[in-house]
């Protein structure tokens, strides 16, 4: 699942999301209660323009763990640009609150 998902953010950062995604896909069938893993499937989906992909897999992570700042934040900016300003505004919150609690 390492290798997988190693090669799936190396395929994010040389913007290609799309060939991200088979990679990350992967990382999720080999370990499927990662939350980090289901946030950077999440993030190349939301990068490749797959919005309900990625909602589900921010969702996901978050299931797995609630308070986890970047999904939240992550959940909050693809609901953003889904036009879901209300929802997005609570999880964006939430983010704030979790990254406040970090740095204290």
């Amino acid at each position: 699942a390492r290798l997988q998902r190693e090669l799936g953010l190396a395929l994010l950062a040389a913007e290609q999301p799309s060939a991200a995604v088979p990679a990350l896909e992967r990382a999720r069938e080999l370990a499927p209660m990662d939350a980090d893993v289901l946030n950077d499937l999440g993030a190349a989906y939301a990068n490749a323009n797959q919005f309900l992909p990625a909602m589900r897999a921010f969702g996901a992570a978050l299931k797995l763990a609630p308070h986890n700042p970047q999904a939240l934040h992550n959940l909050g900016a693809i609901l953003m640009q889904a036009g879901e300003n209300a929802k997005a505004e609570v999880f964006l919150q939430q983010a704030r609150q979790m990254e406040a609690r970090i740095r204290t």
